[in-house]
């Protein structure tokens, strides 16, 4: 039972490792978007900063658990 809770613990700490790496490249990303602006960067930048905002949300809620 202890060994199954361990598992669970280590299997959402690498999740939560993965997240943050996904949101480190999408912050260069942003960055790139962002030096050139043009309408579709906009757009762009516009869901690469909501797709950030809802993995930094899904984050919080792993640690919490």
């Amino acid at each position: 039972m202890m060994m199954d809770i361990n598992f669970k613990t280590k299997r959402m700490e690498n999740t939560i490792k993965i997240l943050l790496s996904v949101v480190k490249i999408k912050n260069k990303a942003l960055y790139f978007f962002s030096r050139k602006p043009s309408p579709e960067n906009f757009e762009i930048r516009k869901k690469y900063e909501l797709d950030i905002a809802e993995i930094e949300r899904a984050i919080l809620i792993l640690k919490g658990l």
